[in-house]
């Protein structure tokens, strides 16, 4: 036991107001203490410190604590004067020559009973009685470099996969589809189709019973469309209640469409969203894959206008894409986009038609019958154009404008021909009632 000393304490050990303070071994004295103390427990604390430390000459192991030794599964005794390149993972000794007078690292390393572990490298050189030695430490790392790995998984799982069904995500079904199509093109073989699907009244399910029970629907459908499919197909979430397949190796067209088919048998048994029974469906549009697809976007815009088709036509049904319908969708989005400008343009034109009373024989008053004057295609007709207009909601603003053209000529008439009691009919969209400013 060490026995207590004392010495002569500096003048700044006195405390406020000339009071000393309570008598403590020197600072000093414990440190010499303490390093007396070292020689015996040296190799203790060495063998029991939280990192392996070594010494090595060239490759040789010179010395290592009993930590080093444990982290590959061996003793100290069974790894002095050997090699430490043995317990390195083969594919990383390029890393370690690499490393050799870089910063901290990681390695793998196998341990004498086959397990992998990863190390993280501390070491320097230094000169001992002109031989150059290298000291080191090393830490094992694997609990965290195994939570990172895990941690980058989930994070490479979720950019491609829909949270809440599990599903592939668009991301993931492009990448498959490009697969596919480069396959075809060096097979020079079509065996493939592409479905999209739309879940039929969710919006009416989903606003009436929230979004949970919305949810609950949509990863029920996803397991379903499951149960029906391939291992070898792929079924993805889009977005919303819409899903897409690839269908891998189908024979023939008509092989795709029993698919579809037993699909929307399939979405149309009832769900149980909690007590609620809820019957559904499903809208499916087909485009067969072909070769002469440039990009997996055209195809998969195909299928989604097979889609539309198939609901334009009642929804539960399946259409299958052909090159008219791509035609036809192109020749809308043209027309929808001169149809906004038609009337800043001044293209629109009211005819009447004359109503006449069957007594009197007299004109008493007249329909307005709206009519398009398009500068290239002339005259389009009025079912081509109005249910675009109810479409994109452009029917409001041509609404208002045939109400004002229409009273307008009408009491320009009433004035001319002395008539005040001739009447003007204006065939009103539903729309227009739903906005405010219109009386009835």
């Amino acid at each position: 036991m060490c026995r207590r000393r004392t010495r002569a304490r500096p003048e700044t050990n006195r405390v406020a107001r000339g009071r000393r303070s309570r008598c403590r071994p020197p600072v000093l004295y414990l440190y010499v203490c303490s390093a007396a103390m070292l020689p015996d427990h040296l190799p203790f604390l060495l063998d029991h410190c939280l990192a392996g430390l070594y010494v090595l000459s060239g490759e040789r192991i010179v010395w290592l604590n009993a930590r080093a030794a444990e982290l590959v599964g061996c003793k100290p005794e069974e790894m002095v004067g050997g090699s430490f390149l043995e317990f390195v993972y083969p594919p990383d000794l390029s890393l370690l020559r690499a490393a050799e007078t870089a910063g901290p690292y990681v390695i793998r390393a196998v341990r004498r009973d086959g397990e992998l572990v990863h190390l993280e490298v501390h070491q320097r050189s230094l000169e001992k009685d002109g031989q150059r030695l290298i000291s080191g430490a090393v830490v094992d790392v694997t609990a965290r470099v195994r939570a990172e790995s895990a941690e980058r998984d989930k994070l490479l799982h979720d950019a491609f996969h829909d949270l809440l069904t599990g599903l592939p995500n668009r991301a993931l079904f492009l990448d498959r589809l490009e697969h596919r199509l480069a396959l075809e093109k060096r097979r020079h073989k079509t065996s493939f189709s592409v479905l999209v699907l739309d879940i039929d009244r969710f919006k009416v399910i989903n606003d009436s019973l929230g979004h949970v029970r919305g949810d609950e629907l949509l990863i029920e459908v996803a397991r379903r469309l499951q149960s029906c499919l391939r291992p070898g197909d792929t079924v993805a979430r889009l977005s919303g209640d819409e899903f897409t397949i690839l269908l891998e190796d189908v024979a023939t067209a008509a092989d795709a469409r029993k698919v579809a088919d037993r699909l929307r048998e399939e979405l149309r048994v009832p769900f149980w969203l909690g007590a609620l029974e809820v019957f559904s469906g499903a809208s499916i549009g087909i485009a067969h894959g072909s070769a002469t697809y440039a990009h997996p976007e055209d195809i998969l815009r195909d299928a989604d206008t097979a889609l539309y088709r198939a609901k334009a036509q009642g929804r539960g049904r399946c259409v299958e894409f052909d090159a008219s319908m791509h035609d036809r969708a192109v020749e809308l989005l043209q027309l929808e986009t001169a149809l906004r400008r038609a009337l800043e343009r001044n293209e629109f034109r009211l005819h009447y038609q004359p109503v006449v009373s069957l007594t009197s024989g007299q004109i008493t008053g007249a329909e307005a019958l709206l009519r398009w004057n398009h500068p290239e295609r002339g005259l389009v007709p009025p079912m081509e154009f109005i249910p675009l207009a109810e479409e994109t909601g452009l029917i409001v603003e041509i609404g208002a404008w045939v109400l004002r053209e229409a009273c307008r000529q009408m009491k320009e008439w009433q004035e001319r021909l002395g008539q005040p009691g001739l009447e003007i009919g204006v065939n009103l969209s539903s729309r227009q009632f739903q906005g405010p400013g219109l009386v009835a």
